[in-house]
């Protein structure tokens, strides 16, 4: 295995909810430093420091030319410098959002590159405005914002070697954050294959991308592993009765997904439409839909691994109240992924999605976030008054504002409505 493969997979090491402390890395006589606690990264200090930041927000558009000199030449340090930063950024809230689009692209940086020596030190965290980015899902989201070259030198000493996809107890898949194109190159690996051979088969375009930093987070996660097996011959494929049509999910034809939001890669090159990286999704790779793509279970747990070895089974599409108990359990990135399984109206998956938003501690503006979701709702309640979902929603985000007096009024009016309904049946105020 190459070094820097060796540096990703000791990443994974530490992006465990078991572990908070710092980890320090030496690369080309060049520090870095990751804090982590408890399955987040909650701050990140690149190489060069608060120089490598402040051309970072040069880069992406965030401060003119004489901002960026006078931060360079700045020798204050701490919160007193993010504030210095946010007065100039527009607020804290788009110093947050910079902050963390600063540490996916220099992650990525990091995380192809060839580590002298590092060292984890298991001492509490202490940091205010925290990254608060699910540490997991860093390292996909982070190659994805790489040069093709460089990702490319990091995947080199795979070259003509043979690997197999299978389980990591130590990671749940749904924590990645692969998207559904990174799916499909996983599901390449089911049967021994060559990683020179499957990423040459997915090298046009934005594809090169996928296939580069997918093979790279699953080598560097362990869930693709060297193997000597021989590619069995593929089964005939059944055929499907004559008159019986192909199922068309009605929620695949509707579906909105979140996007990254990194406005512009340092060095120029916009993120457009065409070349941005794809929504982000938290998916877990369970079994190939109708279509040949493949769906997700938001289980929060790696799928068990079946005789032959492969890491699928069948997809399970989420209710209502099992999307809200993972909110509840604080697993904001299942509940991302169960939304986009879900088959239920749009204007529901709507209310549903202003609802994430507001439990979501990875908003930029948690206000607005809230306030859009009342909005939401006001209008849903106005246009399906028979509809529990609304009243329900709105008990839930008033008890979570602390005014149980109108969380138990919504509440009653979600229970005269849809008594069995389980997702109202389980909510503390309609029993």
């Amino acid at each position: 295995m190459g070094s820097a493969l060796q540096l990703i997979t000791k990443y994974y090491r530490f992006a465990s909810p078991t572990l908070t402390g710092l980890w320090r890395v030496q690369t080309e006589n060049q520090a870095w430093q990751l804090a982590f606690r408890g399955g987040q990264l909650v701050d990140f200090e690149s190489a060069a420091g608060t120089s490598d930041f402040a051309d970072f927000l040069l880069d992406v558009g965030a401060i003119g030319s004489a901002n960026h000199t006078l931060l360079r030449a700045v020798t204050t340090r701490g919160s007193e410098l993010m504030r210095m930063i946010a007065e100039v950024v527009g607020g804290s809230a788009a110093l947050l959002r910079l902050r963390r689009q600063h540490a996916l692209h220099r992650i990525g940086a990091l995380l192809c590159k060839d580590d002298t020596s590092d060292s984890f030190s298991a001492t509490p965290v202490d940091v205010q405005g925290t990254l608060e980015l699910d540490a997991l899902a860093i390292p996909y989201l982070a190659l994805r914002l790489q040069p093709p070259e460089r990702l490319q030198g990091a995947l080199a000493g795979w070259q003509g070697r043979k690997v197999r996809l299978q389980r990591n107890p130590d990671i749940p898949v749904a924590g990645l954050c692969l998207d559904r194109e990174a799916l499909n190159v996983a599901r390449e690996f089911t049967q021994p294959r060559d990683v020179a051979e499957v990423i040459a088969q997915h090298s046009a375009g934005a594809e090169a991308l996928v296939s580069q930093a997918a093979a790279l987070t699953l080598l560097g996660c362990q869930m693709l592993v060297e193997t000597d097996e021989v590619a069995a011959a593929p089964a005939p494929a059944p055929q499907p009765p004559l008159a019986q049509p192909p199922r068309i999910s009605p929620s695949a034809m509707n579906r909105k997904v979140p996007s990254l939001g990194v406005t512009r890669i340092p060095g120029g090159r916009e993120l457009t439409d065409e070349n941005q990286p794809p929504p982000t999704l938290p998916m877990d790779p369970t079994a190939p839909d109708d279509t040949g793509q493949f769906e997700t279970m938001a289980t929060g747990t790696a799928p068990p691994v079946s005789d032959t070895g492969e890491i699928f089974e069948e997809p399970k599409v989420p209710s209502v109240d099992e999307f809200l108990d993972t909110i509840d359990r604080r697993l904001i990135t299942d509940a991302e992924a169960s939304l986009d399984q879900m088959n239920e109206p749009e204007h529901r998956i709507a209310v549903l999605r202003d609802y994430l938003n507001a439990n979501s501690p990875r908003h930029g503006d948690p206000g607005g976030a809230m306030s859009d979701a009342l909005a939401g709702l006001q209008k849903f309640t106005t246009e399906h008054p028979d509809d529990h979902l609304g009243p329900l929603l709105l008990s839930r985000l008033y008890e979570n504002a602390d005014n149980a007096a109108l969380a138990q009024v919504f509440g009653s009016q979600a229970k005269r409505l849809a008594p069995e309904a389980p997702e109202v049946a389980n909510w503390k105020h309609c029993k």
